[in-house]
């Protein structure tokens, strides 16, 4: 016996029709608050949905009429040129994870390596040191997993404290 289950999914379209934000706000309350992005030049979008069904192939057909119903009494017909599905529990494990990597200015580094915040700067300076993902009016910014595995790669070079 096949077993029901939930799925995510995400549909991308084209509209016939230019999208404003009134028909848009409209299109999503058919479809329960789903939320959407519309393209800038208003031809097109992409709306989320939640479905329940026995089978990928259901659940997509299900969404997709449901989506192009909903159009059709807000926005007018619709072109869909994407689909996606996945099962709720694979979504919620993606969502999970954070959009940006962990990152670290010159005062971590200096933390992560016991030394100086200038040798944290000297660090950077070097060509085998992880590049900025970003960089702000306060300085430059790394991941913090490509500068602990450069770190872990160093061979330490701080003199132990001499004991007598």
């Amino acid at each position: 016996m096949i077993s029901v289950k939930d799925w995510y999914v995400s549909i991308g379209f084209k509209s016939v029709e230019v999208l404003d934000a009134d028909r848009a706000f409209d299109f999503t309350g058919k479809l329960g608050g789903a939320p959407m992005s519309v393209e800038r030049d208003g031809s097109g979008g992409n709306v989320s949905v939640y479905v329940t069904a026995k089978t990928l192939r259901e659940a997509l057909e299900t969404s997709a009429h449901r989506v192009k119903a909903a159009a059709e009494g807000t926005i007018g017909a619709i072109d869909i040129f994407r689909i996606e599905a996945m099962p709720e529990e694979d979504f919620d494990r993606e969502v999970e994870w954070p959009l940006f990597p962990e990152v670290v200015g010159f005062a971590e580094i200096a933390r992560l390596a016991d030394v100086t915040r200038q040798s944290a700067r000297d660090y950077a300076k070097g060509k085998s040191f992880p590049a900025p993902v970003i960089v702000t009016a306060q300085g430059p910014l790394f991941a913090k997993a490509s500068v602990e595995a450069w770190l872990e790669t160093r061979p330490n070079r701080r003199k132990e404290p001499i004991t007598v």
